[in-house]
């Protein structure tokens, strides 16, 4: 869940999910190329497709490696892939949230 607290604007969200060590990330989740289910603000529902490294897709979500620990990354003012597209500012009190599954080792 992420929620803008403050009073004013966000302009750039980046969310960084760490992956637990004794958990495998699970590739087509909800559908084929749809690995993390993601919710506006507004309500609205995408899919995203997570890849691993870089953001190749364009479409906001990738799987970061940092020092043998894996994050699941999401930027909002990259959602370009998505209707109804980047979040280019989170305004005070807006909140959403995004799901993916994992598979115990």
């Amino acid at each position: 869940t992420f929620k803008n607290n403050g009073t004013m604007p966000i302009d750039s969200v980046v969310i960084s999910d760490p992956i637990d060590q004794n958990v495998e990330f699970v590739s087509d989740a909800y559908g084929s190329n749809q690995d993390v289910e993601f919710h506006y603000p507004n309500g609205s529902i995408v899919y995203l497709k997570a890849e691993t490294g870089s953001d190749s897709n364009n479409d906001g979500a990738w799987i970061m490696s940092v020092g043998g620990s894996l994050f699941l990354c999401i930027e909002f003012n990259n959602l370009d892939g998505t209707t109804p597209g980047p979040i280019n500012s989170l305004q005070p009190g807006e909140t959403g949230y995004f799901t993916y599954k994992v598979r115990i080792k």
